[in-house]
């Protein structure tokens, strides 16, 4: 016959087993569940840098060496002689004028010069056709029946004019060809000019002139 404490004792370890069972179980259930240890890394969106250009500084000022440098006034000469017109020979029609004088005035018909022929501002006498055209402007209204030579004073033929004693009459104070007679210094003059002025060469002007 067994003892009464030994049923307490069977029950006490029922109870620890129990026990111990409902622990291990509990042991069990506490593990943590899987948690997804993935890190998401997020990139943050790119940014695009925007570089600011600075603002454009004035340009500074041009040195001393970068101005202009003023073109000193040219010295003219006064001793050189002015380039004058030539005549149907190839000479010059003026006295040596200086490369600086201007023109004073045309001469008078009365002067008994050779037409276009000019005073200038240092003493001396050149051709111009301004000069030239004046003179025969006077000449014209000094004359009060121009295209003959009748009334003037002398007579002409083919040899020339001459002055009732039979000097020869001066070419500045004949009418010339206008009035039928032969050509005045003035009428060659201004023939020569007249070709030039038309655009043919020396040469050539020379050549309608009958090589004078």
């Amino acid at each position: 016959m067994h003892p009464a404490i030994s049923w307490d004792s069977k029950i006490r370890r029922a109870y620890a087993v129990v026990f111990a069972t409902f622990l291990l179980l509990c042991a069990c259930n506490s593990q943590p569940e899987n948690v997804d240890t993935t890190t998401t890394i997020s990139t943050p969106p790119t940014t695009t840098a925007t570089t600011l250009s600075p603002a454009a500084s004035p340009e500074p000022p041009p040195s001393a060496e970068d101005q202009p440098q003023a073109t000193p006034a040219e010295t003219v000469d006064c001793s050189q002689p002015m380039p004058a017109p030539t005549n149907q020979f190839g000479a010059p029609m003026s006295s040596g004028t200086s490369i600086c004088a201007t023109v004073v005035a045309c001469a008078d018909i009365s002067e008994n010069y050779e037409p276009g022929t000019t005073h200038m501002s240092d003493g001396t006498l050149m051709y111009t056709e301004d000069c030239n055209d004046y003179y025969f402007t006077q000449k014209a209204e000094q004359q009060p029946d121009p295209g003959t030579t009748s009334g003037r004073g002398y007579t002409c033929d083919k040899s020339g004019c001459v002055w009732p004693d039979g000097s020869p009459v001066p070419n500045y104070q004949r009418c010339g060809e206008m009035c039928g007679e032969p050509p005045t210094s003035g009428d060659i003059q201004g023939k020569w000019f007249e070709c030039l002025n038309s655009g043919a060469t020396e040469e050539e002007c020379r050549l309608q002139q009958g090589g004078n």
